[in-house]
């Protein structure tokens, strides 16, 4: 539902300030794989987002 679409929308948009943020301020991937919550985005925390960390990562690296 467009609820969920929003809330995800919200979260992607959180996810890429957020590793923008930690690049800008010369931190690490592995710095970055560290975070285990986006800053207003707080349904999805925890372990698992390593993945849309990483994925945040190369796709602001270029890589």
């Amino acid at each position: 539902n467009k609820t969920d679409v929003k809330a995800f929308q919200n979260y992607l948009q959180n996810l890429l300030a957020t590793v923008s943020s930690e690049i800008k301020a010369g931190k690490s991937k592995d710095d970055i794989l560290k975070i285990t919550s986006i800053p207003n985005a707080s349904e999805w925390q925890g372990e698992g987002i390593q993945r849309s960390l990483t994925a945040a990562y190369y796709e602001l690296k270029g890589a």
